[in-house]
C-alpha cells in the first residue's frame, strides 16, 4: 500500500484526486463497500474531501467537527456502525454489517477521519484495522504535501497575475507619455 500511496501522488491531479483514491484504495485493502474521507478545516470544522461508494454529491460537504469528535478520540481504529456525519442516507438501502473510524495524523496532529463500512462481513480483523491505521497517517502526511503544493501553486499563481498587471500598468504609463 506504501507503493500505491508514492505511485498516487506521482499521478494525482491535486487533493481532491489524491483523497478519492485513497479512499477506493481503502475499500480495496479491508474488503468494504463504501468509505468516506474527512479532511479538518481551519475554521472548526471538517469537508468531505473524498468518498467510495457512497454517491459522489457528499464530497464537498462541510460538517461540524462536533459530530465526529467520539471517532477521533485516540490513533487507534474504532466501530463505527452507523451512518456517517453529513451524508444523507436511504435506510432502506443501507445495511452496515461493519464499520471502523480511522483518525488521520501527520506529523502527530489530527488532521482528519477515514470511514470505512462493509455490508458484506460482520466485523474487521486486527491486522485490517492495523493496515488501515498505518495507510491512514501515510495518507495523510501526503495529503498534507498535496495541500502545501495546491496552495504553493494558487500563491505563483496570484504572483503571476499580480506581475502581469504590473506590466500591464507600466505599459499603459508608458503609451501615456
Amino acid at each position: 500500500s506504501l507503493q500505491t500511496i508514492g505511485q498516487a501522488m506521482i499521478e494525482s491531479r491535486g487533493l481532491a484526486d489524491l483523497a478519492g483514491r485513497f479512499c477506493r484504495h481503502a475499500v480495496q485493502l479491508c474488503d468494504a463497500q463504501r468509505a468516506i474521507l474527512y479532511s479538518q478545516r481551519f475554521d472548526g470544522q471538517v469537508e468531505i474531501v473524498a468518498a467510495a461508494g457512497w454517491e459522489p454529491e457528499v464530497v464537498g460537504q462541510v460538517v461540524d467537527m462536533a459530530l465526529i469528535l467520539d471517532s477521533r478520540i485516540g490513533p487507534d481504529p474504532q466501530p463505527f456502525g452507523f451512518a456517517p456525519p453529513g451524508v444523507p442516507i436511504l435506510f432502506e438501502n443501507f445495511q452496515i454489517k461493519a464499520g471502523l473510524a480511522v483518525s488521520l495524523y501527520a506529523q502527530n496532529e489530527w488532521c482528519g477521519l477515514m470511514i470505512v463500512h462493509s455490508s458484506k462481513k460482520p466485523g474487521f480483523l486486527p491486522g485490517e484495522a492495523s493496515l488501515l491505521r498505518t495507510f491512514a497517517n501515510q495518507a495523510a502526511l501526503a495529503m498534507q504535501r498535496a495541500g502545501l503544493v495546491e496552495q504553493l501553486r494558487d500563491k505563483i499563481e496570484r504572483l503571476e497575475a499580480a506581475q502581469n498587471e504590473l506590466v500591464r500598468k507600466e505599459r499603459f504609463e508608458h503609451e501615456m507619455e
